[in-house]
C-alpha cells in the first residue's frame, strides 16, 4: 500500500487531501506542525509527502531542503502545497 504523508495546518485542506489519498487506498498520516513533521519524517519515510509550505514550528521550505539533502528520500515524491499566489508562481 502506497504511504502519503500529508503535512498541512489548516484543517480543511488537509482533510480534503486526505480523503482524495483515502479514495485511492492509500494508507494516510496527516501532520500540522513543522517541527512535529521534520521529526516524523525521520522515523518514516512516505511513498508520497503532500508539503505545505507555510507550517507553524517549522517552515516547509527547511523541511523541503532538508529532506533532498538526504538520499533516503530519493525514491519519495514531494508535492508541495500552499495558498501564496506568489510564492506558488
Amino acid at each position: 500500500m502506497t504511504k502519503v504523508t500529508i503535512v498541512e495546518d489548516h484543517p480543511g485542506q488537509s482533510l480534503v487531501f486526505k480523503m482524495a489519498m483515502e479514495q485511492l487506498k492509500m494508507d494516510v498520516k496527516l501532520i500540522q506542525n513543522g517541527a512535529v513533521a521534520r521529526d516524523r519524517l525521520q522515523e518514516d519515510i512516505p511513498d508520497i509527502l503532500l508539503l505545505d509550505l507555510h507550517l507553524p514550528g517549522m517552515d516547509g521550505e527547511q523541511i523541503l531542503r532538508e529532506l533532498r539533502a538526504d538520499t533516503r528520500y530519493d525514491n519519495t515524491h514531494i508535492v508541495l502545497t500552499t495558498a501564496d499566489a506568489v510564492l506558488a508562481e
